[in-house]
């Protein structure tokens, strides 16, 4: 069950944690707790200190991560729970709308639990649908007066 895109790009190689040369893994590291996650001052790098090791992302590989975690998320939650049907989904603490290439373009950005951002850009086409399916899904479900707002 493949988490990720068929085609890998051929002039990046796996991520190694510090210290261990790629001959030298017989097994994959597993990582079980994370202690500390940094930015190395250049933005080229994050740095992932974990229980046992330490890992190394370049930068251009944070969108790939971004989109495989929760597909990660959903596929083991499905397998641990015997659950085919169960969707991941992220708390959100707020929202904000703006737009970007003169009104072209809207951004939604959601606060998400722990304080990360996560943006979206849609097509300003794509707008009108996207109302209109919340509204039909407001219909559906008790909505909180606190579940909306703009972020602080």
């Amino acid at each position: 069950m493949p988490l990720v895109k068929a085609r890998i790009d051929s002039q990046r190689g796996p991520v190694r944690p510090e210290g261990i040369e790629r001959n030298d893994l017989s097994e994959p590291v597993r990582v079980s707790s994370i202690e500390r996650i940094e930015l190395e001052p250049d933005g080229q790098h994050m740095v992932v200190h974990s229980d046992r090791s330490t890992l190394t992302f370049h930068y251009s590989v944070f969108r790939e991560l971004l989109a495989v975690l929760p597909a990660a998320i959903m596929q083991s939650e499905r397998m641990l729970q015997r659950t085919p049907h169960i969707n991941f989904a992220m708390g959100c603490e707020g929202w904000e709308l703006g737009a970007i290439d003169n009104g072209k373009s809207l951004v939604l950005t959601f606060r998400l639990q722990g304080g990360a951002d996560v943006s979206f850009c849609l097509p300003r086409e794509q707008i009108p649908p996207m109302v209109d399916a919340l509204i039909s899904a407001a219909r559906l479900v008790q909505i909180p007066a606190h579940a909306s707002g703009p972020l602080q």
